[in-house]
């Protein structure tokens, strides 16, 4: 009868179990016994220690994105703010001086935040509207797409060529026929950002 058992697939299962218990028992005990004196790497010394403890557990915490504005670089000024969608009709107009606008956050930088393209009550523009920082003095958090976003800066507004439109269309993935022609470029350098995040 105890041959029989012997050979049971359980009952194998159950001494595998066993032997594990008794070796983590071991590597636990081995953690928390205070070392022995001795040669280097006898017996319970910090050696054998280390060697046989079981290896720490890093917990990761999710971090919820912060609750209200979240302010970069120079604080904004009182001025009220402009939309984007009435920059792009007149960009000119706006081109002379620092000007405050009211936007959302169509992509960023996803190394270090150094850039982002702004959207407009009509959506994303085509061109794009490409923001960078003043002296490169600060970025923005890189999962900031799709929040809203103030800014203050300098708008300027240059020409594109038509082989450097046509190159960027397809590197955003778009069919290059439908640029004829140079296109209007326009392009903000931001001395201050202050990002309201949805549900904020």
């Amino acid at each position: 009868m105890g041959k029989r058992a012997a050979n049971f697939p359980g009952a194998m299962i159950v001494a595998a179990s066993a032997a594990a218990a008794a070796l983590l028992g071991a590597a636990c005990e081995a953690e928390v016994t205070p070392p022995l004196s001795g040669a280097p790497g006898s017996a319970g010394t910090p050696a054998t220690a280390a060697a046989t403890a079981p290896a720490a557990i890093e917990l990761v915490t999710a971090v919820a994105p912060p609750a209200g504005p979240e302010l970069f670089g120079a604080p904004l000024s009182a001025a009220p703010a402009v939309p984007l969608d009435a920059v792009l009709a007149a960009p000119e107009k706006y081109a002379a001086a620092p000007v405050k606008i009211a936007a959302r956050v169509a992509r960023v930088c996803k190394k270090k935040g150094c850039w982002m393209t702004l959207a407009g009550e009509k959506g994303e523009p085509d061109p794009m509207v490409r923001v960078t920082f003043k002296d490169y003095g600060f970025f923005i958090p890189t999962d900031a797409e799709g929040a809203r976003v103030t800014l203050e800066g300098v708008v300027s507004v240059s020409e594109e060529t038509e082989a450097v439109s046509k190159h960027y269309a397809e590197d955003e993935g778009k069919d290059p026929a439908t640029i004829t022609g140079p296109r209007k470029k326009i392009a903000i350098e931001a001395t201050g950002v202050e990002l309201v995040r949805a549900g904020s």
